[in-house]
């Protein structure tokens, strides 16, 4: 049965391939699965089978050595997912006060002091079993969202959380002792649980609602398009709140809404933002093939260009054929404007469209041919 629950595992989160260490470290900390003792290492070679064809068969292609680099990045990413596992709602005016007022290597440099404080003071107190145990499975589960070089999202701690979820009580337990303190303070933290469940669920049916109602009306008023016509998607809605509008796949949205698995289009950008307060692409053409693209960004509103290299100094070419040039950043180090020229070799023959969010939908900024 294990063994079914594990294939199922594998099928639902690629995570999951962390899952025979984790049946490991299980039985050798608790020695509560018979099969699996520090006498009979064997039974945890099917595991390993099963994940070795999973990996064959499925490569985790974002995965590579490569990825483990550069470590600023993976200290901060540790600092948001320890954030996320510890604290189940926002606190969005402390962070904007963090970002403001104390320079981000300090904030990781306190926070991550304070968890190794945390953890010493934790594991002189606490020496049993249990207590290693779980330390050790979300240390373990958080190594793979770690490694992979993707943004921190709340959906990476899926397995974390199970170890945090039976982590939090027990501590709270041990330290509190009494019933009488420990049935209040599970309360309080189940209804703010819950508050923070309602309003992510609300987030993603706005964000759901969003994308049907632009789709539509980007339909409605272009009703066709022809082969000849090359789309380009810039400044969209793409994510608020850490809930996804049009940052997964717009392209293949676009392409179902006009039945056509061929059309080619392209993002050159979508946009961070708070809440029913959506940033307008804001483009200016310097001439028939070239425009700037601007926009006035904060710790919440902000460029994410798609195919663009951030860091790259000078012009650039983006995956669809467009040069690219960054020529301003703010200061929490997002771009702010770049200039976009289109080569003739990319519309020489062709119509481009220019497709971008005004007036509170998509709409077709311009037509290059």
């Amino acid at each position: 049965f294990s063994l079914l629950s594990f294939v199922f595992e594998l099928l639902s989160k690629e995570a999951a391939v962390i899952g025979p260490l984790l049946i490991i470290m299980t039985g050798l900390t608790l020695y509560k699965i018979k099969a699996i003792t520090p006498k009979n290492p064997w039974a945890v070679v099917p595991y390993f089978a099963i994940t070795a064809f999973y990996l064959i068969f499925r490569p985790v292609s974002q995965f590579s050595l490569s990825s483990l680099a550069p470590m600023p990045h993976k200290v901060l990413k540790l600092v948001y997912y320890v954030r996320d596992l510890v604290v189940p709602f926002e606190m969005a005016s402390l962070k904007s006060c963090i970002y403001q007022n104390i320079p981000i290597a300090s904030f990781l440099a306190i926070s991550l002091s304070v968890l190794i404080l945390l953890l010493w003071l934790f594991l002189r107190k606490f020496k049993e079993p249990i207590a290693y145990l779980l330390l050790l499975w979300i240390g373990l589960t958080l190594l793979i969202p770690l490694a992979v070089p993707l943004s921190p999202a709340r959906r990476h701690l899926y397995l974390p959380l199970v170890g945090y979820s039976i982590f939090l009580p027990y501590i709270i337990y041990r330290i509190v002792k009494k019933k009488i303190f420990f049935i209040p303070l599970l309360i309080i933290f189940l209804i703010l649980a819950s508050v923070e469940t309602m309003r992510r669920s609300s987030s993603y049916e706005y964000a759901g609602t969003l994308v049907h109602r632009s789709l539509a009306e980007l339909k409605k008023n272009i009703p066709t398009i022809n082969k000849n016509t090359l789309i380009f998607l810039i400044g969209l809605p793409g994510i608020f709140d850490n809930t996804y509008v049009f940052w997964a796949n717009v392209e293949d949205k676009i392409k179902f809404i006009y039945r056509n698995i061929n059309l080619p289009v392209h993002c050159l950008s979508v946009i961070n933002f708070r809440r029913e307060d959506i940033s307008e692409t804001n483009i200016k053409f310097l001439d028939d093939s070239s425009f700037t693209y601007e926009m006035d960004t904060d710790l919440y509103n902000y460029i994410c260009p798609a195919g663009i290299d951030p860091a790259r100094e000078g012009w650039g070419k983006e995956d669809s054929g467009i040069e690219y040039k960054i020529v301003g950043k703010d200061r929490f180090g997002n771009i702010n404007k770049m200039i976009l020229r289109f080569p003739a070799r990319v519309y020489t023959g062709k119509k481009c469209f220019i497709i971008g969010w005004k007036e509170g939908g998509l709409k077709l900024l311009r037509i290059i041919k």
